[in-house]
């Protein structure tokens, strides 16, 4: 189980029920025998027992040559089925499975708050499993005093610290599942994590978002109980939540690039190290990681530097060239901006799709003029050198399929066949359509200004020649949204990683089978897509059919 898909998948049904009519999540949520309460009461539940665990791991940032580092048990990327923590070789530390499961009980709190006499005899009993994690619960081993646990864990390491002691946040006595995700978040935040696509450690902009959404969500719901300043949550840590979402607040505005004049918004600062290994190791000394720069010509330029390399430096020479060398071969052709991701767009559509989220909640809301020239980009960098769409589109298909990020090199369970480049996934097709819903949100809610809208018709062009509008931007993302679809398997609605971009077996499915962060996505876009039609059916879109 990774934390991060659980989390977002376990969020995503939960404000299926809270966006519903009819008080769909009191109804649910009085009924004890129903399935989906039981799946977020088991969720619930599950989440002090991944947690109160000791953590068999060690090789996480930041390493040194004469000691081994140590995890923290809470930033594990994922557990084995019997819910032990996954002890082989992977990339650590995910600190945004915390931050995520934050969001999911903080929001689940509010809701029942929300409810309030609508699930007469429950609400309190819920409100109880939340804060204290369910029964059975409380067992924290060490617990660190509070100096310790804000020492950087570098300076845990060089005073021959022991795992037990120096474990951020142990989970989950007194003060409960809730706060110990959102401690979590506070003690960490300024600290490197490997992305979503777990190739690179450094600073992500998915990361900072989602860190700053737990905080958001948790402030709002302890204002709302009185446990800001009580014994059970001390005021301590309540501010400095606030002050910790503040300076999130400044992290994630970093990452527009000031490259181009328009704006784009970047995914990391991390360090992307598979192509420039030897000189950022030097560098750096943190987790190699696997991806390259994400430039808008990356896919185009992969190909054709590969073949070059091998041809003219490999047959010249008789030797393989270094890998420093041939970074700075194709670093020659690539072409700003770079860091350019799908997880930029799907982190600023998880932050508009949550409940009664507040504009000052976002720091770029998906209708951004800079995330939209990001989403343009994005389009014009791989969907054309995908096979598949140009079928797709032979067969009547008029929305498209995107990956993850131009230049991918992973292909499903390795890497990509030599001189290729990575395939079109469920999950970054389903962003695009999302983020293209929350557009017709805002254009039918007049939230668009004058840069969002220039943008919005830039984006369009690479999309449609038609005439932006609400309900023609609902059409868009339908369109991409049943591209996707037509590589679904029936029956049983299987959704795998990704979708073959070429070759025989283009558009067959291909990487992890049924993966729920797929199915996940796919509900959240047509959240959205609910919220837009509804908006332009109030403004008088008559066009607008559920």
């Amino acid at each position: 189980m990774w934390q991060r898909d659980a989390a977002m998948t376990m969020g995503t049904l939960l404000r299926s029920l809270t966006t519903a009519p009819n008080q769909v999540f009191a109804s649910v949520m009085r009924n004890q025998s129903s399935a989906i309460r039981r799946q977020l009461v088991n969720y619930v539940e599950l989440l002090p027992r991944l947690w109160d665990q000791w953590d068999p791991n060690t090789l996480c940032p930041p390493w040194y040559e004469d000691k081994p580092g140590w995890c923290a048990k809470m930033g594990e990327p994922k557990y084995f089925v019997n819910g032990s923590v996954y002890n082989k070789p992977w990339g650590r530390p995910q600190n945004d499975g915390p931050a995520l499961a934050g969001v999911f009980l903080a929001e689940l709190a509010n809701a029942i708050l929300d409810a309030g006499d609508e699930i007469p005899g429950h609400a309190e009993e819920l409100q109880t499993r939340l804060l204290s994690g369910g029964e059975g619960t409380g067992k924290t081993g060490a617990e660190p005093s509070r100096s310790t646990r804000r020492m950087p864990r570098w300076v845990a390491i060089h005073e021959d610290a022991t795992h037990e002691v120096f474990d951020a946040t142990p989970c989950c006595g007194t003060t409960g599942i809730l706060y110990d995700a959102l401690n979590f978040v506070n003690t960490w935040y300024n600290e490197g994590s490997t992305e979503p696509w777990e190739e690179i450690y450094g600073q992500a902009f998915f990361l900072a978002e989602v860190q700053r959404l737990a905080l958001v969500t948790g402030v709002r719901y302890a204002r709302r109980k009185g446990l800001n300043a009580s014994a059970v949550w001390p005021k301590s840590g309540y501010s400095n939540w606030v002050y910790s979402e503040k300076n999130l607040r400044k992290v994630s505005k970093s990452f527009v690039s000031q490259e181009t004049t328009d704006g784009t918004t970047t995914a990391t600062t991390g360090f992307p190290m598979g192509l420039e290994y030897e000189y950022v190791q030097a560098m750096t000394g943190r987790q190699q990681g696997l991806a390259g720069p994400k430039c808008i010509n990356s896919a185009s330029q992969w190909r054709g530097v590969r073949l070059l390399n091998d041809a003219a430096v490999w047959g010249t020479f008789g030797e393989l060239m270094p890998w420093s060398g041939f970074a700075e071969l194709r670093s020659l052709c690539l072409l700003a901006p770079c860091e350019l991701d799908v997880q930029t767009l799907i982190a600023a559509n998880y932050l508009a799709g949550a409940p009664d989220a507040a504009p000052e909640d976002r720091v770029l809301p998906p209708h951004d003029y800079r995330l939209v020239n990001t989403a343009r980009l994005l389009v014009k960098s791989m969907a054309p050198y995908y096979e598949v769409n140009a079928v797709d589109r032979s067969n009547g298909f008029v929305g498209l399929l995107i990956g993850r990020y131009p230049g991918d090199t992973y292909c499903g369970y390795g890497d990509c066949p030599k001189n290729d480049f990575g395939n079109p996934w469920f999950i970054t097709t389903h962003a695009l359509a999302e983020q293209l819903y929350f557009l017709a949100f805002a254009w039918c809610k007049d939230q668009l200004n004058l840069q969002d809208a220039k943008a919005v018709s830039h984006l369009w062009e690479e999309l449609s020649h038609g005439k932006v509008t609400g309900w023609n931007t609902i059409q868009m993302g339908d369109s991409v949204m049943k591209n996707a679809k037509e590589h679904v398997i029936m029956p049983g609605v299987h959704m795998s990683e990704e979708i073959k971009k070429s070759g025989p077996d283009a558009g067959q499915q291909a990487g992890v089978p049924d993966l729920t962060w797929s199915y996940s996505s796919a509900l959240s876009a047509l959240l959205a897509r609910h919220q837009a039609i509804r908006a332009c059916r109030r403004r008088g879109a008559r066009q607008c059919r559920a």
